[in-house]
């Protein structure tokens, strides 16, 4: 069964379970409810919501991710299953153990699947930038040490939003509608990494001591293009704001269609669960490869970047079919199932990109002068 993304805001929300249903209240007035074992991820985006203990450990019981908000709307907080492998002491150690040259040949990986779903992105949207970015792809080199990642990123969110954009955290918009959507595909990489028997504090590459989900950092990386399309489209329908309009919008994320390795193509959510799986695979020497999520064209498939000429086919996010929860006010709960973003990475200042031969015509890209934080 595939696990619900819901979100609860408006003032003077109270949750409380009864017989493993969450039922939700306003004004101590009774307004809906749903199954705790439906949930994959809870967001709590009112600072004024009120939950019984009995609540939360249900929701835990079940493998759900809680987010909580702040009254930006942004992340502050998360709460995650402390059992939910039965091998998990296993897998802990195995994780705990990888050696260097292993870290750095999946970051390597990461970031050369990002750069390449960066570039098949603006193929799909006619951006000559991407030839640019495929290129770069093939240079990350084991543990990307000349930050390739930042010198794509350069490129990218000028020929994705214009070449005023700025990718920084507290930025105008669509820096917001952004912001959400990682926390959204944050929580279910935290989510499914428990679920998998990994840490997510323990991290690939990012390490920061104050960032408890380091590795679900990691793992969001080549994910975020999924969330930059979704936001590219809601911003090209003059939707730049986090509101009623758009927040549904991206927790819809976790139920579109993604393509699976293999034949075949499968919601978001249960394509990260994999992807989390296969990480643990590695690292007990049972696989050597991740499988990470692809974007999936209208017609099916994978969105690949394709050689010039053949044209890019637009995409849709597809929600799975079949029964959706009882719609009351202000409880957004679409199809699908964290805290906080990762910490921008600053690309280098200074000096000049080194165009790889097969790029676009000379004048075709802009270099976009002082960068700002990339992601």
């Amino acid at each position: 069964m595939l696990k619900r993304t819901v979100s609860i805001s408006g003032p003077d929300t109270a949750l409380m379970v009864h017989y493993g249903q969450i039922e939700v209240s306003r004004n101590g007035e009774r307004i809906g409810s749903f199954p705790a074992e439906d949930v994959g991820v809870l967001i709590a985006d009112t600072p004024t919501a009120r939950y019984t203990h009995g609540t939360l450990l249900e929701l835990l019981r079940h493998n759900a991710a809680v987010v909580f908000c702040d009254e930006k709307h942004m992340p502050a907080g998360m709460l995650l299953p402390v059992e939910a492998n039965s091998v998990q002491a296993q897998r802990l150690h195995a994780q705990a153990e990888a050696k260097k040259p292993l870290l750095k040949r999946l970051w390597q990986e990461i970031i050369r699947a990002k750069i390449r779903r960066q570039a098949a992105l603006l193929q799909e949207l006619g951006r000559l930038e991407y030839a640019f970015l495929r290129d770069l792809a093939r240079k990350v080199q084991s543990g990307d040490p000349h930050n390739v990642e930042a010198q794509a990123a350069r490129f990218y969110w000028p020929a994705l939003f214009g070449k005023e954009f700025r990718r920084v955290r507290e930025g105008s918009p669509p820096n917001g509608l952004l912001n959400y959507g990682y926390m959204v595909v944050r929580a279910a990489v935290a989510r499914a990494l428990c679920g998998a028997g990994l840490h997510p504090s323990l991290g690939l590459h990012h390490t920061n001591k104050y960032n408890a989900f380091a590795l679900a950092d990691d793992l969001l990386e080549p994910l975020r293009p999924l969330v930059d399309r979704t936001v590219q489209r809601l911003a090209s329908a003059g939707q730049v704001e986090v509101d009623a309009k758009t927040k549904p919008v991206l927790l819809n994320l976790l139920a579109g269609e993604t393509a699976l390795s293999g034949p075949g193509s499968g919601p978001l959510l249960v394509a990260i669960e994999r992807y989390a799986s296969s990480l643990a695979a590695v690292f007990c020497g049972e696989s050597k490869a991740l499988e990470i999520p692809e974007m999936c064209a209208t017609e099916g498939g994978k969105l690949e970047v394709r050689d010039e000429g053949r044209g890019a086919r637009g995409a849709e996010v597809l929600a799975p079919e079949g029964g959706t929860l009882e719609e009351i006010p202000d409880v957004h709960a679409p199809a699908g199932g964290n805290p906080g973003e990762m910490p921008d990475m600053q690309a280098p200042e200074g000096g000049k990109i080194e165009k790889p031969g097969a790029t676009p015509p000379v004048g075709a890209i802009k270099d976009p002068g002082s960068p700002e934080r990339a992601q």
